[in-house]
Order: C-alpha cells, then sequence, then structure tokens
C-alpha cells in the first residue's frame, strides 16, 4: 500500500514538471558487457562507484580468445509504470545499450566514473522514468592459430 501512495505522490508532483534530464550524485552504478569469451575485473557490473574518481579496468581472455578492444557504452534504460482504469498496475522495463567512440585497444582501461542522469515522463495514468548510464564494453574475438 506504501509502495502504491508513494507511486501516486510521484505521478502527482511530477505532472507539474517539465521532463527534464537530472545530474545524480555520487555515487553511480558501474554498467560493464562483454562480447565474446573473457572476463572484466576488478569490477562487476552495477557495482556502485564514485563520480569523479579515477578506476581502471582489466579484460582477461577465457579458452582460445584474445582481447580485442573496449568500446565505450551508452545505456538507456527506461521503466514505464502504468495504471489502468480498471485498478492493475502494468510495469515494464526497455534497455537500449548504443556503443560508441573511437575503440581501446589496450586491456587495461582507466576511466574517470561519469554520473548518471534521469528523466522523469507523465501523462494522465503512466509515469516513465529514463536513466542514462556511460559503461563499458570489452571486445573479445577468437584467436588465430
Amino acid at each position: 500500500m506504501k509502495r502504491i501512495i508513494l507511486i501516486l505522490a510521484v505521478m502527482l508532483a511530477a505532472q507539474k514538471l517539465p521532463a527534464q534530464w537530472r545530474t545524480e550524485a555520487s555515487p553511480a552504478p558501474l554498467i560493464l558487457y562483454t562480447n565474446g569469451l573473457g572476463r572484466i575485473s576488478p569490477f562487476s557490473s552495477g557495482q556502485l562507484l564514485e563520480v569523479g574518481y579515477r578506476y581502471t579496468l582489466s579484460a582477461s581472455p577465457k579458452g582460445n580468445y584474445a582481447f580485442a578492444n573496449w568500446k565505450r557504452v551508452t545505456v538507456y534504460r527506461a521503466v514505464s509504470t502504468t495504471h489502468f482504469p480498471s485498478g492493475p498496475w502494468l510495469i515494464t522495463t526497455n534497455t537500449t545499450v548504443f556503443p560508441h567512440g573511437e575503440p581501446i585497444y589496450e586491456a587495461r582501461l582507466d576511466f574517470t566514473m561519469p554520473a548518471a542522469s534521469m528523466m522523469v515522463e507523465t501523462n494522465d495514468s503512466s509515469i516513465i522514468s529514463t536513466t542514462k548510464i556511460e559503461g563499458w564494453q570489452a571486445n573479445f574475438v577468437r584467436a588465430s592459430r
């Protein structure tokens, strides 16, 4: 019941505000992906890191794979909460990942943790909150014999 009241309060308050991106303060989640067989250390995806601090990641291939490169990714996560007049609530999630920028060919990656941003949009029956987070993808390819 408390959750429904909180959601309704957010819906009512958000109707009075225009949709805009808001930057979240520190810490922020680190988003990591791999393509191919390999692992990333010492952090894991979703781990909270302090915004503005420098960190180092290492990519290690597994089996007969070799490290190819790092790519920066922008991740958008949209959560839609809809209340139907008949009473039920529907919550859906959509995640979109956009790789961008030049590849980095060193297995060791030094980076500064960026802040996450959030935008909330509302209408009469739903709230859509979209979070924008910068992350990294380590790419691994089959090693030639």
